[in-house]
């Protein structure tokens, strides 16, 4: 079996029905390989889809002593970031970022007795928390809603901490969770765990202990190769909340991650002085991309489309053509000199 990243090289372009064909193991290992918007068809870089897995744990009294241990310091230092920033803008009128909190993590694990047990990660990802909270807050000013100044935490609002990689804190050692300064602490694999373990989440939940493990770490890849590659990017403006009351679809929409990719992209788009254009989807997978027709009756059991002009190819194909259009990005490859596979956007 050959690496992803040459797959993907090797197939790029092609559409999926003869992918599934040629390839059926891939329809279970690898499900989300490509996207229906066109751009990432272009990169050709590791699977998306980001995945959520919670796993409840039996930690011994000891190992949950040591859990709550580690639980208060992050709280902690969550605590005392937020005031040395609100205090450097009070008086000095001076911002601070994470680069300033990770140093006060540092300091204050250099400081405290109860925190030379706790991993540097923890600390850190109790920063990066503070960090979103004051993104939000901006982001509710800049919009005129309510802003909701980010609020000092309390134990009963503080319920989680994280580790950002994996074998650096914490790691699955057969069929225990190690977690540093805590243990190897059982866990009920209720089922198992698809790819690789990026990140983690210990969380404490109604008396009881959770562990979740995420993959964000692939979009954050796309992400930079897309801002770093592209001047224009257009994508699907999807409404998540209107999505996620379709039960059925629900936990699958949630589990891609579509919000943290598109808040991401526009985040980092605006950094590096690239355009992101927001599509209404309304029709992008129903409509014909070359005669602008309605296909009729068609659901997502449909994966091929056909239209009286002559149209043939997959639905998400369309769905990408039809999203570069309305972006006015749409050229033909003879003309601009590109391979053809610049317009495809092949989905398993």
């Amino acid at each position: 079996m050959f690496g992803i990243h040459r797959f993907v090289k090797r197939v790029k372009g092609r559409s999926s029905r003869i992918l599934q064909q040629e390839f059926d193991w891939l329809a279970s290992r690898l499900p989300t390989l490509w996207t229906n918007s066109y751009f990432v068809a272009t990169v050709g870089g590791a699977p998306l889809a980001i995945r959520t897995f919670q796993y409840r744990l039996y930690p011994t009294k000891a190992q949950e002593k040591a859990l709550q241990l580690q639980l208060e310091v992050s709280r902690h230092v969550y605590n005392m970031a937020l005031e040395e920033r609100r205090l450097a803008w009070e008086l000095e009128e001076k911002s601070m970022g994470k680069r300033e909190g990770y140093l006060l993590a540092k300091q204050y694990k250099k400081t405290f007795p109860q925190s030379k047990t706790v991993h540097s990660h923890v600390l850190q990802a109790a920063i990066e928390d503070l960090d979103r909270a004051f993104h939000a807050f901006f982001r509710r000013v800049k919009a005129g809603e309510e802003p909701g100044y980010p609020r000092f935490k309390s134990h009963k609002r503080w319920h989680r901490m994280g580790f950002k990689q994996y074998g650096s804190g914490f790691k699955v050692e057969g069929r225990r969770l190690k977690i540093s300064g805590v243990g190897r602490i059982k866990v009920r694999w209720h089922r198992p765990h698809q790819g690789e373990i990026r990140t983690c989440r210990v969380v404490r939940k109604a008396g009881r202990w959770y562990v979740r493990n995420q993959h964000k770490d692939f979009f954050d890849k796309l992400v930079y190769e897309l801002v770093h590659t592209y001047d224009v990017i257009a994508i699907e403006d999807l409404k998540i909340r209107n999505m996620v009351k379709n039960h059925p679809l629900s936990k699958s929409i949630l589990d891609a991650g579509w919000g943290y990719f598109k808040k991401r992209l526009i985040d980092k788009a605006a950094d590096a002085g690239r355009s992101i254009v927001l599509i209404d989807p309304a029709y992008t997978s129903k409509s014909c991309s070359n005669c602008g027709a309605l296909f009729e009756g068609l659901t997502l059991a449909h994966r091929w489309v056909e239209c009286e002009c002559g149209l043939s190819l997959d639905r998400d194909h369309n769905a990408a053509l039809n999203i570069l259009k309305r972006a006015g990005r749409v050229r033909e490859p003879e003309r601009s000199g590109l391979p053809q596979t610049w317009l495809r956007s092949p989905r398993l």
